[in-house]
């Protein structure tokens, strides 16, 4: 397994624990459905209650990701995109 599925895994696990609905977007899922694609990001919609997201947010935050506690309200409140990233990965120049 590589190392971003593996953060994957994990992120998809934390969202199961919790109970916060979620659909896998993006490049990851296009790559499943037979339409590879070079990215490594993974796209994930979740809908979760205020409550739900602090928990994911501290969760994600004592792994090895860097999630703005602040920014992932606000998107909340905004119905709005916000990034976790996960610091284990090593950048990658193309």
């Amino acid at each position: 397994m590589t190392r971003e599925e593996e953060a994957l895994s994990m992120i998809l696990s934390l969202l199961d624990r919790i109970g916060i609905p979620y659909m896998l977007t993006g490049s990851v899922a296009a790559s499943y459905h037979g339409r590879p694609r070079a990215t490594h990001d993974s796209d994930v919609v979740i809908d979760p209650t205020p409550d739900q997201l602090g928990t994911l947010v501290r969760d994600l935050l004592d792994r090895e990701f860097y999630v703005h506690a602040e920014r992932a309200l606000e998107a909340l409140r905004s119905r709005r995109p916000f990034n976790v990233i996960d610091r284990g990965t090593p950048a990658r120049s193309t």
